[in-house]
């Protein structure tokens, strides 16, 4: 059986989280509670209108735009 959307965004949203967590140091606290609390796909419409948000801020600074929420987004099929 073939994950629904959701499913699959809040997979690749919580693998971006341990991803940036890993690669570039960055804990992002935050952004898991806003995980659990909305999910993948209201994290992302949330941070995606949150122009811009500390996390891609960071990520930015950190030269890993790779790590973002709007990246995931973009190279999803």
């Amino acid at each position: 059986m073939a994950p629904t959307l959701a499913a699959a965004v809040d997979r690749a949203m919580e693998d971006l989280y341990r991803r940036a967590r890993v690669e570039a140091g960055y804990n992002a606290t935050l952004f898991l509670h806003m995980l659990h609390d909305r999910g993948g796909l209201g994290s992302a419409r949330h941070l995606i209108n949150d122009n811009p948000s500390e996390g891609y801020t960071r990520l930015s600074m950190a030269g890993r735009l790779d790590l973002t929420v709007e990246a995931v987004v973009v190279d999803e099929p």
